[in-house]
């Protein structure tokens, strides 16, 4: 959980790391050069929280007591991947301290944006429409969109332009919300390497458009 992040700020913070790293390496844990670029690894990185799904946290106790009890674990923020009623979000908030940090989309694999049906299509951008809503209401920043997939009866060039279509579409919305849509690396059999990912967000030239980039997804 984290605010997000500009391409140029991660990659500024990925090569502070790794030269951090090879300054460790050429002059041991206690040289001079490993402290300072040490320093400049944590100047340039940003500083990163510890969040859970709430899909994660089972059983039947109310929304505040699994808010209360996911802070009593160590965690700072939840992402939300439901619609939940948004007087109770406050208040579970507020009573835990817990931060919504954003929610994930609801329907993005049972009504992709890449669908060949364009009634499918509108009924997945309403969705995620709602989701935006949603996270505003619960303070929010980031809306987690799964874009396409690609299937036998689509193609992956179809799933990318038809999802990027349907992706600008959103942004109207997003931009009047103040949620960033945030395109998540997953098992989708699209948007896999690092280049793909940065084409298909920098085609879409919005600033309101970023990437959700999961550590574990590139296995």
């Amino acid at each position: 959980m984290t605010s997000p992040v500009n391409r140029r700020e991660f990659l500024a913070a990925a090569g502070a790391a790794a030269t951090g790293a090879a300054a460790s390496l050429a002059t041991g844990p206690l040289g001079s050069s490993a402290v300072l670029a040490d320093s400049e690894t944590k100047r340039l990185t940003p500083p990163l929280h510890k969040a859970v799904k709430f899909s994660m946290v089972s059983g039947h106790a109310p929304l505040a007591e699994k808010f209360r009890m996911l802070k009593q674990a160590g965690f700072e923020g939840v992402d939300i991947d439901r619609h939940l009623d948004h007087d109770e979000v406050r208040r579970a908030k507020d009573e835990s301290g817990l931060v919504v940090h954003g929610v994930v989309g609801y329907d993005h694999w049972g009504k992709p944006l890449s669908d060949p049906d364009p009634a499918v299509r509108k009924a997945g951008r309403e969705s995620f429409i709602r989701t935006l809503h949603d996270c505003k209401a619960y303070g929010g920043t980031t809306a987690l969109l799964v874009p396409g997939k690609v299937l036998k009866h689509v193609p992956y060039a179809d799933a990318y332009q038809r999802s990027q279509d349907e992706v600008r579409k959103l942004i109207p919305v997003a931009e009047e919300l103040q949620i960033f849509i945030c395109i998540e690396n997953v098992w989708n059999d699209m948007l896999y390497s690092p280049l793909e990912m940065a084409r298909y967000i920098d085609e879409i030239n919005s600033p309101w458009v970023g990437s959700y980039f999961d550590v574990g997804n590139c296995v």
